[in-house]
């Protein structure tokens, strides 16, 4: 039997070409087998079938066709054909198509545009997908602040971001994505407007890749921040817009934007492998995309019981995740003064397991002398204080306190320090004083 194409089709109803392939296909002219699809997610639903396909042949007008549908086309190793029409202005190759047609093209210029991007189906066998090959773009720094609700998650990333935009000392180098299903950090820097955020971000990217300007024009430019924001979803429901391969590159813009990107995380992790669920891996895509690229994680809790149970459940997702422990820190929000009381948590934490790996030999001797001292290595613990005015602060949507913003500023640039540099570098820095008042970083012995 001689080889085929097996080819999806879609386009809007009536085309031309739809017509003229069809008829291609039926009379011999082109060894194609031709299915059309009436919709983008019936082109799904035959890509998931498990059947092998060489081609997904697309209109540049139908509905549906985007980055995510080519993706999905190329997941299962079939090339994408689109037929280009001149009322859509739109840079198809950069998209991940393989080729793009003349809306005039002929069975001539079908087969060979499928003799170069696909292969013909051969006893069944599955073709293996080629690899993208994509233009290196520059990428700025991901910090990603992930913790449980009520723990002042949101508070530690503001925190973060303008620590990291005061050290930068320029305006718009630092961006604050608030990719949390909750969604706080417009009312907390009282925007007026929650349009645009991530959703209009990540359709945006689902079309094409924005220019770094445009990336600007999603964001809010703070009037007394140094860093700008993006606005999370509207309501919890609409992580349902998010589609997994737009929202990608809309953190990838992001990245080409801004030297340092902080991220806004929920905590629930689970995906398809944990759930058998592909809806729950999609309604955490955000904090699951983020925590795979992730420069640096800060994992945050609060005082207490119920803080540190939580803490603890929360480092022990994130290796389960496959977050390299080097990578994480934590930050205890609402810390007691005490460095007995701080040094108690952190015991508490040890001897759960979920720090044994990042405080070493010695995390089960952590004592109240340990937190009143900075040690040789990294920091990997920050304790934020109790403020009344924080909160006042987010009402009038100006800086948070100094106090909240030292010890993270303190944690973000000493574990920049153990990126760059290595450990004995650091240790030649020497010791540097601490504020246990102000908010204390404890820190691992060699």
């Amino acid at each position: 039997m001689t080889d085929r194409w097996v080819v999806l089709g879609l386009a809007p109803p009536r085309t031309a070409w739809f017509s003229d392939v069809t008829r291609w296909a039926t009379s011999g002219m082109a060894p194609v087998d031709f299915a059309k699809c009436i919709s983008a997610s019936e082109v799904r639903a035959r890509l998931a079938t498990g059947r092998p396909h060489s081609a997904l042949l697309i209109d540049g007008a139908a509905v549906g066709a985007d980055r995510d549908l080519i993706a999905a086309a190329r997941d299962v190793g079939a090339a994408t054909l689109v037929v280009d029409d001149p009322r859509v202005d739109r840079n198809w190759l950069e998209l991940g198509a393989a080729a793009v047609l003349p809306d005039t093209f002929g069975c001539d210029d079908l087969t060979d545009a499928l003799a170069v991007a696909a292969a013909p189906i051969k006893d069944s066998h599955k073709i293996e997908a080629a690899p993208l090959g994509a233009e290196p773009r520059w990428t700025g720094r991901l910090i990603a602040v992930i913790g449980r609700g009520g723990v002042g998650t949101s508070t530690v990333a503001m925190a973060a971001a303008q620590a990291l935009a005061e050290a930068e000392g320029l305006d718009g180098t630092v961006a604050l994505a608030d990719l949390s299903s909750g969604a706080s950090q417009a009312m907390y820097h009282d925007t007026g407007d929650v349009v645009p955020g991530v959703v209009e971000l990540s359709e945006a990217h689902r079309h094409g890749r924005l220019t770094r300007d445009r990336v600007r024009e999603q964001l809010f430019e703070l009037p007394n921040r140094q860093y700008h924001l993006l606005a999370g979803l509207r309501r919890r429901r609409d992580w349902t817009a998010l589609r997994p391969h737009a929202f990608s590159a809309a953190l990838e813009g992001l990245r080409a934007t801004y030297a340092t990107v902080v991220a806004d995380l929920d905590s629930n992790l689970d995906g398809e492998a944990e759930t058998a669920s592909p809806d729950t891996e999609e309604q955490h895509l955000a904090a699951r995309t983020v925590l795979a690229q992730a420069d640096h994680v800060l994992a945050v809790g609060s005082a207490g019981l119920w803080g540190v149970a939580h803490l603890a459940g929360l480092l022990d997702d994130l290796g389960r995740f496959g977050i390299d422990s080097a990578t994480i820190s934590t930050v205890i929000n609402r810390a007691p003064r005490s460095p007995a009381r701080r040094a108690e948590m952190l015991r508490a934490l040890s001897l759960d397991g979920s720090l044994g790996v990042r405080l070493g030999r010695v995390a089960h001797q952590v004592t109240a002398d340990d937190a009143n001292r900075r040690m040789s290595g990294v920091s990997t613990n920050a304790f934020l204080p109790e403020r009344h005015s924080v909160e006042a602060a987010q009402r009038a949507a100006t800086p948070l306190p100094k106090s909240m913003v030292r010890p993270v500023a303190a944690l973000l640039h000493a574990a920049e320090g153990n990126r760059r540099g290595s450990p004995a570098t650091q240790a030649a820095a020497g010791p540097e004083p601490v504020d246990l008042h102000d908010g204390a970083v404890s820190e691992e012995r060699p």
